[in-house]
């Protein structure tokens, strides 16, 4: 269980990151 919500953070986080680097590419 604990390992599983670790994935799930860690694919979070690494979605959040190439949605929030394509809105800067965006707003440029």
């Amino acid at each position: 269980m604990g390992e599983a919500k670790r994935n799930y953070l860690l694919r979070s986080a690494q979605s959040l990151q190439t949605g929030f680097r394509k809105a800067s590419t965006w707003l440029q």
